[in-house]
């Protein structure tokens, strides 16, 4: 990328009468040339910036994502336990876009053309500049979109399998499940005074999620999905069914324990594995019935137990704390509070709300595990086609 000076224009540099107008003349000679390779060299130096716009904003991109969607999540849980509604935004689009701006200067000052003096100068500038200016498309969930994802109970179907991903059961069940074989989850409701009303959890449901967890640890307990079949012209349509399997470990005390857990279940002694269905009793058959929450019944549970200022209890802003004596278990999520001008340092996510900051300590695994079994939770009650948003980063020169 070297800018060739013509032979003329190189002698009418020496050409000066003066030796000190002949070495300034050169030395400004010199500037402009360097200033002129400065410039193509940074018009060429667009062409190298696609693939690093695609390697930095395609992980930031990923990662404010990421924390916009933690943020709107915790946000939600936050204006429920207020009695504000929820509001879901779902990013459609993203499209960046760059302008590049570069500045390349020279000036002379003094009269070096009659002998100069301590007063001539030459010097030069240069500036660089790269503008991002994206367009986020956002749209939100209304209609009967709204109804499928938020307001609709969560198929067993959808949230079993997750254990076979490695999400822990006993958190999975506390947050999704209503009840289990009969055995009452914690439920909260809002009433139309504003008052939360709460129902326990049960000692048997409790002692299940235990001990489910346990069996799960062991590798004594499983799912198994039978993949449903759409109708043809000559077969009607095959719906999915699920299983909870206990497998044989050949450990006593294991085996005793999910014997323990069938009784519980009100499932036969000795059975290897159990239909999950949707309801509240079975229907003869050896099946586990499981009624499952919708979306907004998990984060009005969610909501419950949060800490709010004790002044905002007072003034009939909401309502008290769902504590751990009351549910029976520690919260399934501890989201602190603080009046505190500034945000949290420990945060794993925090928002704003009011007169008071609320977040997830990131010392805190369990609640951030749970938070972001919630979040998937949440994908997959979405039933709708969206495929996520779309990413447009510009690698052009």
């Amino acid at each position: 990328m070297k800018r060739s000076h013509s032979p003329q224009r190189f002698h009418q540099c020496q050409d000066v009468p003066h030796s000190r107008g002949r070495g300034v003349l050169r030395a400004a000679c010199l500037l402009l040339a360097g200033v002129g390779a400065a410039t193509s060299l940074s018009g060429c130096m667009l062409f190298y910036h696609g693939p690093e716009n695609y390697r930095r904003d395609r992980l930031a991109y990923d990662r404010q994502l990421s924390t916009s969607q933690k943020q709107e999540m915790l946000l939600n849980i936050v204006q429920l336990r207020y009695g504000d509604a929820p509001t879901m935004l779902e990013t459609m689009q993203i499209i960046a876009s760059y302008s590049y701006q570069h500045q390349v200067g020279a000036n002379i000052s003094g009269t070096p053309w009659n002998g100069g003096g301590p007063q001539s100068f030459i010097g030069g500038n240069g500036s660089y500049m790269l503008q991002d200016n994206p367009t986020v498309t956002y749209q939100p969930m209304s209609g009967e979109g709204f109804a499928n994802n938020v307001l609709q109970p969560i198929p067993p179907s959808v949230i079993l399998p997750l254990m076979q991903s490695g999400a822990p059961i006993d958190i999975l069940l506390a947050l999704t499940a209503d009840s289990l074989g009969g055995a009452a989850n914690m439920r909260a409701v809002m009433a139309s005074n504003k008052s939360l009303y709460t129902r326990s959890t049960s000692t048997r449901f409790a002692w299940l999620l235990k001990s489910l967890h346990e069996l799960q640890t062991d590798d004594a307990l499983g799912v198994r999905r039978v993949l449903g079949q759409p109708a043809t012209k000559t077969t009607p349509a095959k719906p999915e069914h699920s299983y909870l399997v206990f497998t044989n470990t050949g450990v006593p005390e294991v085996t005793a324990l999910q014997e323990r857990v069938k009784e519980l279940l009100h499932l036969p002694r000795g059975a290897t594995e159990a239909e999950i269905v949707y309801g509240r009793k079975p229907d003869g058959k050896t099946q586990l019935p499981i009624v499952t929450r919708s979306m907004l019944s998990i984060l009005m549970d969610v909501a419950s137990t949060i800490e709010v200022p004790e002044v905002n209890v007072k003034e009939g802003l909401t309502t008290a704390s769902v504590t751990p004596t009351t549910a029976g278990r520690r919260p399934v999520i501890v989201i602190r509070c603080s009046t505190s001008a500034t945000a949290p340092d420990d945060a794993y996510v925090s928002v704003r709300y009011g007169n008071a900051w609320y977040w997830i300590s990131k010392k805190d695994m369990h609640s951030k595990s749970a938070f972001a079994l919630l979040q998937i939770i949440s994908g997959l009650a979405n039933s709708t086609t969206s495929q996520g948003a779309m990413v447009t980063i510009p690698t052009g020169g």
